[in-house]
């Protein structure tokens, strides 16, 4: 156990291929396997891609302009955003992918 402690690394490149059905599968059962307080397995995922996902960055995009320039919704949230728009930005950018 130790040893997958101090092996553990963030991966921040990506192929930019698509994941098959089947592995994306894998990988959300195997997910729903990680620990959670008082085993509550509180886990929802929501895969979204091609057109859906270029029109959900345009949504969030426009949700984080909001809470900038105008009236913000959640306003207690102004500290959080520029991390959010970070996120939003890599994604629109993809600069965290390669070939």
């Amino acid at each position: 156990m130790i040893s997958a402690i101090y092996e553990r690394r963030s991966t921040r490149k990506f192929l930019a291929s698509d994941i098959s059905k089947s592995d994306m599968t894998d990988i959300i059962q195997s997910g729903m396997k990680a620990p959670s307080s008082k085993n509550r397995q509180p886990w929802k995922y929501i895969v979204v891609q091609g057109d859906a996902k270029e029109e959900m960055l345009r949504v969030f995009r426009q949700g984080i302009e909001r809470e900038e320039n105008e009236c913000a919704f959640l306003p207690q949230s102004k500290r959080y955003i520029a991390a959010a728009k970070h996120t939003v930005d890599v994604n629109i950018k993809e600069e965290y992918v390669y070939e």
